[in-house]
């Protein structure tokens, strides 16, 4: 809720009148869209120029403030989508310049209209865009995420591609916290996809997308993955997880917070999923440094044996980085890990750290 909910009409407008004199359009026009919106009127002689000279934002702000007529008259009797929608297959074919794209799609967002969302996710499920025209389209369907229909987002939650997957889940952390989920969605979503996607390292967003989307489907889904989230590296995974196990399983997240209440008070060391962090952080320092003495090789030996994959996938990057000999434990550790455990990453990074770790054995006898 922002500032502007908790003022009444006149307070509103003192308060922005000098915004719709400054000298930037952006300001004012973020000036204007707010008191449209409360019904409040103002004159529009400044947008209507901005409009004139097809100004992306002032275009989209004439059609929040309800100037269709002379928005139509500005595009040659097109729609506002279907001006946009226009320009952006010509931007494209063009090949303009790099964020000619970007604006189109970002002003796509900005109609709070249900026809924008076809262009946007054609522009997710095309080719020859650029990532920042992909990435720029994902927030832009996020805008819009009302008008979505439920089944493109279950569809492909079900599809194979693991690209869209992750657009999917960015657009899906918009989703309104008020609003019911569709039965469909809890029902249909499949949960694989999405045990993947809370293991990818690269992106902490589609981390939080998993994280959000898990937390939709109730109990189908086992506590330990919510668990998982709430060791995670990342505030916004962990943020994520805290919500999903209050709707989902809130004795669980008390007796956690009763777990952190007794560690910030020294009262206690954290457990496994609240220590989780700070051995990741340890773990990846100890290579970062270079800290190859014996006690340090140990360390990464006891932290190769923790639950959170995250610790573990940070403890296999310091052994490979250190470049010593390592315990026979250590090398039984990798191998199960190589085949059992549940994050892809951790699996990759066994599977090459032993390839690394023999050859380097291999070459020490040799010597």
């Amino acid at each position: 809720m922002t500032l502007s909910t908790y003022l009444s009409d006149e307070a509103l407008f003192e308060t922005l009148e000098d915004v719709l004199e400054d000298e930037s359009l952006e300001l004012y026009l973020r000036a204007v869209r707010i008191l449209s919106k409360r019904g409040i009127k103002v004159s529009l002689k400044r947008l209507k120029a901005a409009a004139s000279e097809q100004d992306l934002s002032a275009l989209c702000a004439l059609k929040i403030v309800g100037q269709h007529s002379l928005l139509r008259s500005v595009l040659g009797g097109k729609s506002l989508v279907e001006w946009l929608t226009a320009t952006l297959l010509e931007e494209k074919v063009n090949e303009k310049e790099m964020f000619a794209c970007v604006k189109i799609i970002d002003a796509l967002g900005e109609t709070v209209d249900a026809a924008a969302v076809s262009p946007l996710i054609g522009v997710l499920e095309g080719r020859g865009f650029s990532r920042d025209d992909y990435d720029t389209a994902t927030e832009a369907l996020g805008k819009l995420i009302e008008y979505i229909p439920i089944h493109w987002f279950i569809e492909k939650l079900k599809s194979a591609d693991e690209w869209i997957i992750e657009k999917v889940l960015w657009i899906l952390l918009c989703w309104n916290e008020d609003v019911p989920v569709p039965q469909e969605i809890k029902e249909q979503t499949p949960i694989e996809p999405l045990i993947v996607a809370l293991h990818y390292q690269e992106e902490e967003k589609t981390r939080a997308g998993a994280t959000a989307v898990l937390g939709m489907l109730g109990e189908r889904v086992p506590v330990e993955l919510f668990l998982t989230a709430l060791g995670d590296t990342s505030e916004e995974v962990r943020e994520a997880a805290v919500k999903a196990l209050r709707a989902n399983y809130p004795e669980v997240l008390y007796s956690f917070q009763a777990e952190a209440r007794a560690v910030l008070e020294q009262k206690q060391a954290a457990g496994e999923i609240l220590g989780s962090p700070l051995k990741s952080f340890i773990a990846g320092m100890i290579g970062e440094m270079g800290l190859a003495s014996s006690v340090y090789i140990q360390k990464l030996l006891e932290l190769l044996f923790w639950p959170h994959w995250q610790v573990q996938l940070q403890a296999i990057g310091s052994f490979r980085t250190l470049h010593r000999p390592i315990p026979d434990t250590a090398i039984k550790q990798l191998l199960y890990l190589r085949q059992h455990s549940l994050a892809r990453p951790v699996r990759q990074a066994a599977d090459d750290a032993l390839a690394e770790l023999l050859t380097l054995e291999t070459g020490i006898e040799e010597d």
